[in-house]
């Protein structure tokens, strides 16, 4: 197993802080988050919106908050059981349980694909541009109502 550590891009200044045998802190370029979360089979990180991209692939999520504080000062509850994609963990003991269950099974659970199917990424036909070329223009006639009369050349 390889366990990769990306900082984000405002911490990566941080990274010589980060050391470890069994952990490779990755340095910002050396690879695109794209090909990461491509690459990778599972992700464990705070309430950051990589978490979202990841899922819409339908792998695990795990999201580790180990600062109540930071928690608060978000204002929202992270506790509500439809609100992410993954399963949320606070304790250390906690996380690895749920990191072994994970590389045991690896997939994500139908609770989690059913949030990202119905809430996050409803569509997976490749014709989003096209829905919102569509959803552009609808809001630009309701704007100006005559637009759609006007022949355009």
């Amino acid at each position: 197993m390889t366990v990769n550590l990306y900082l984000h891009n405002n911490f990566q200044k941080y990274n010589h802080l980060f050391e470890s045998r069994f952990v490779q802190v990755v340095e910002a370029g050396e690879h695109t988050v794209q090909n990461m979360l491509k690459n990778h089979g599972i992700l464990i990180t705070d309430y950051s919106s990589v978490g979202l991209d990841f899922s819409i692939l339908y792998k695990p999520v795990l999201y580790y908050q180990f600062d109540n504080q930071l928690v608060e000062q978000r204002n929202f509850d992270p506790l509500e059981p439809d609100f992410l994609p993954g399963k949320i963990v606070n304790k250390e003991e906690e996380l690895l349980n749920e990191l072994f269950k994970k590389i045991e099974h690896y997939k994500m659970e139908k609770e989690f694909k059913k949030i990202v199917k119905n809430d996050i990424y409803q569509f997976r036909d490749r014709r989003a541009c096209q829905r919102v070329f569509q959803n552009l223009q609808h809001l630009h006639e309701e704007k100006n109502p005559f637009s759609s009369r006007i022949l355009h050349l």
